[in-house]
């Protein structure tokens, strides 16, 4: 059974790792952003979610939204699953959640 979750520190090399099977969505340099966001969503709850589904434990999808101030819209960000569990609707759950989050924040747009 597929499960949904916020993300906790122990997800974050699983998810790293899923990145890195996909070099052209994520180069190296995006994926170095996301231990310091991961880090300060963990310690201070701000303005960004980072959600992982889970199957029987193991970490399977990743997807998130932080707040873009250029564009005044929360942005959604990181959203990968893993080729093992593609086509099972993962993706679309966890940006389903995310949007649901977004609009409990008041906004009714995101940015991809």
């Amino acid at each position: 059974m597929i499960e949904y979750r916020r993300i906790e520190e122990i997800d974050t090399e699983t998810i790293r790792s899923l990145m890195e099977h996909y070099s052209l969505q994520f180069p190296r340099f995006i994926i170095n952003y996301y231990p310091e966001r991961w880090s300060k969503y963990l310690k201070e709850q701000n303005d960004s979610e980072y959600w992982v589904a889970t199957i029987d434990d193991e970490v399977v999808g990743h997807a998130g939204y932080l707040y873009n101030v250029e564009l005044k819209l929360y942005e959604i960000v990181g959203v990968v699953v893993s080729s093992q569990h593609q086509r099972k609707g993962i993706g679309k759950q966890l940006l389903h959640i995310l949007c649901d989050r977004v609009r409990d924040r008041g906004m009714n747009k995101v940015a991809l």
